[in-house]
């Protein structure tokens, strides 16, 4: 029997080659969280209205080719010289792949003179067509402990634009909520901008509340292996860090290799009042993108 490997820091996932590696805990272990046998669907839906960040292209799903399209032109789509009697409807999606529920590569955020990130740098790894080291085809499929922290309901209400989650409250529910953070966990924060995904002007007013650096500070001394939130950036905006835009980004995904996952929907983890699960995620793999689609599901 093949016994799968879960994530840890060092011993499970080789940055430089993207691939797993051994680690003193195997899947099995990790297959005993879920209790109550419940499926959560941690992505947003997308389309052309959801919210997106200014820098990034917009997102469009085009039909390309419709049944009444081909018989009207004539087109013959198909190399099948029979006349069938069904057609189809195909599609063309343009857009980024940090659009919706998302996840950061290594590749996605540079700093430096030299516009490093985590495995690479300009100079030398970075091509025409994306990075060629730290690229969302390096990325690892996620099987591992979850935990959710309820910031909103912690504060009691979602957080605004701007509006930071110091160490202090997050210190204060690992205490309350009694959760041990663990090497290779993905950690989970609900601010509360997710329950108004639908609505972008509503998410607008709410995307930009955060964690602070020190919380990612005293996350990447745990070792873990993600972290999550419902906002586009996870990290507070704008930053409080003076001089740095995206101190939690530089500091996670440039110095640590820790990934993020933005624009996840957590209202019914809140709903529930789960704090530890099981957290899978598959994102595709794509050569020289900076990130990926994602889809996230906890099982409690």
């Amino acid at each position: 029997m093949m016994v799968i490997p879960v994530f840890s820091e060092e011993n499970c996932f080789d940055k430089s080659k993207g691939t797993m590696m051994s680690s003193g805990s195997s899947i099995l272990d990790i297959l005993q969280l879920p209790k109550l046998g419940k499926i959560y669907d941690l992505e947003g839906v997308r389309d052309a209205e959801m919210p997106l960040w200014d820098g990034h292209p917009a997102f469009q799903v085009l039909t390309y080719r419709t049944p009444q399209g081909v018989k009207n032109q004539g087109s013959k789509p198909f190399p099948d010289p029979n006349d069938p009697p069904i057609s189809l409807i195909s599609d063309l999606v343009m857009g980024t792949t940090h659009s919706g529920t998302h996840i950061d590569a290594l590749g996605h955020t540079v700093t430096g003179p030299d516009m490093h990130w985590h495995v690479g740098k300009a100079e030398t790894d970075l091509g025409d067509f994306g990075p060629l080291k730290g690229s969302a085809s390096e990325l690892p499929i996620f099987v591992t402990r979850g935990v959710f922290f309820d910031v909103a309901k912690k504060v009691g209400h979602p957080l605004k634009g701007g509006e930071p989650f110091g160490i202090d409250g997050f210190k204060e529910m690992l205490e309350e909520d009694g959760i041990e953070i663990r090497e290779g966990d993905v950690v989970l924060f609900r601010n509360g901008a997710g329950k108004f995904w639908g609505d972008k002007a509503e998410f607008g007013k709410y995307d930009g509340g955060g964690v602070t650096l020190e919380i990612a500070q005293y996350l990447s001394e745990k070792k873990i292996r993600a972290i999550g939130g419902d906002t586009s950036t996870v990290e507070v905006q704008p930053s409080t860090v003076p001089g740095n835009p995206h101190p939690v980004h530089e500091h996670l995904l440039i110095e640590h290799g820790i990934h993020l996952i933005e624009n996840m929907i957590l209202e019914e983890l809140s709903e529930d009042g789960v704090k530890e699960f099981l957290f899978i995620g598959l994102p595709p793999k794509i050569k020289g993108a900076t990130g990926a689609i994602f889809r996230p599901i906890a099982i409690a």
